[in-house]
């Protein structure tokens, strides 16, 4: 059998599994017995990668077939800051795992062109869980919160951003109420704090968010950036999920929405 290396993004955690991603996906989210129901988040890594301060070489040699000659589902290797300790070169495809157990795969990709909108929303998945407004692009935003010369910083993040619609221009815009966010009044007066010429670039619009995920509200993609690189997944556009993916689509959008 297989040997895979995941990263889990929500919550964090790294470990070994004999299962391929759609079986390791379906296993996060619905569990051996399916009585279970939670989205889930994880990253293929290069099996291997070598990285101090993990305890890769012990885990590796622990992800063997069970006694009765079945595939064992996870070895964790680490549970704590382990996105910073991976090498920027390890980190492979990102799925995406509804309620229901169904993964999309994103490969990774250059960043897309800034899209040139005033204002943007991003979620942060890992290491931390704010939701942040910011006049920033995404690969401005990922240069900003990992600049090792602030204060507060990041070694990486992982992060995505989300729809605004007409409210990244114009925050009292009423057309934009039928975006599905809780507390949308609370959105639109962060975003006007932040005006294009001003002093303040970023303003945590939520300190902590649920962990479920939101996939309905995803932008342009998903970004792992630190001080020097940033990759982007890209969402497929809403055809498309809505066509070839309709499965997923589907089941995706069935999640609370907040």
């Amino acid at each position: 059998m297989s040997q895979y290396l995941y990263l889990s993004l929500s919550p964090e955690a790294l470990m070994f599994s004999m299962l391929p991603p759609d079986e390791f996906g379906r296993y996060l989210a619905i569990g051996d017995d399916q009585t279970t129901r939670a989205q889930a988040m994880f990253m293929e890594i290069d099996p291997e990668v070598e990285a101090a301060g993990l305890s890769l070489a012990e885990g590796k040699a622990r992800c063997v077939p069970h006694e009765d000659g079945s595939a064992r589902k996870s070895v964790y290797v680490g549970i704590y800051r382990v996105l910073e300790q991976l090498p920027p070169d390890c980190f492979r495809r990102l799925h995406l795992v509804t309620q229901d157990g169904i993964v999309l795969s994103l490969d990774p990709t250059d960043p897309p062109t800034p899209s040139g909108q005033s204002r943007h929303l991003y979620q942060e998945i890992c290491p931390v869980t704010a939701r942040v407004a910011s006049l920033l692009s995404p690969s401005e935003f990922s240069a900003y919160v990992t600049d090792p010369s602030n204060p507060l910083y990041l070694p990486r993040v992982f992060f995505s951003d989300l729809k605004l619609g007409n409210l990244a221009e114009n925050p009292d815009d009423p057309d934009a109420a039928n975006l599905p966010y809780d507390g949308l009044p609370h959105v639109r007066r962060v975003l006007g704090q932040i005006r294009p010429g001003g002093s303040k670039r970023t303003k945590i619009e939520r300190r902590m968010t649920r962990p479920e995920l939101f996939y309905y509200l995803v932008d342009s993609g998903f970004y792992l950036g630190d001080a020097t690189t940033l990759r982007c997944y890209r969402m497929p556009p809403e055809d498309q999920l809505i066509g070839e993916y309709r499965r997923w689509w589907n089941s995706a959008n069935r999640a609370e929405r907040y």
